[in-house]
């Protein structure tokens, strides 16, 4: 299994952007970033591994990587929710340079919220479940939840969208 190390470093990079304001964010997303490649080559594995099934389709044996998706998923989420309590009442760095976060919480908080609290996110009450249930999409090769009949949201989808977020961060 050989790690993606081009995004490892792009989330390093993106991630220092916090260097001169609280040191602990930027060791957090690097880390983030460390789990999110190392997910990434395992999420090919189990792809290369899926068995077919009898009457088509494949099978998936999740080992650890579930479980690491689900944990990723939670330490994404409450660090995109510092991001935005800061943003809201911070220092200036953080409400200059964070106007976009919410759409970026209220995505995270449609799987965290039945991952770890088993309910929907109120703003999905009438259409979500209140359980995500594991998904593998064959396709992308990708854990993630369906979190509504007509709803996966990828580890992969989050983790993306937030690199793309903290990368576009730019000190004026």
């Amino acid at each position: 299994m050989r790690i993606e190390q081009s995004r490892l470093e792009r989330w390093q990079r993106a991630s220092r952007v916090f260097k001169k304001e609280v040191m602990w964010l930027t060791i957090v997303g690097g880390q983030l970033g460390r789990l999110d490649a190392d997910l990434i080559a395992k999420e090919a594995l189990l792809l290369r591994r899926a068995k077919p099934m009898p009457g088509g389709g494949r099978q998936v044996q999740y080992g650890n990587e579930l479980f690491l998706s689900y944990l990723w998923v939670l330490g994404g989420y409450e660090f995109v929710r510092v991001l935005s309590q800061r943003q809201k009442e911070g220092p200036p760095f953080f409400q200059d340079h964070l106007p976009n976060v919410r759409p970026l919480k209220r995505l995270y908080e449609r799987v965290r919220m039945p991952l770890a609290k088993l309910e929907p996110a109120k703003k999905y009450r009438k259409t979500d479940y209140a359980i995500a249930f594991p998904h593998f999409d064959l396709k992308k090769g990708r854990i993630g939840w369906s979190v509504a009949s007509d709803v996966v949201i990828t580890r992969r989808e989050l983790s993306d969208k937030l690199l793309e977020f903290l990368e576009a961060i730019r000190p004026k």
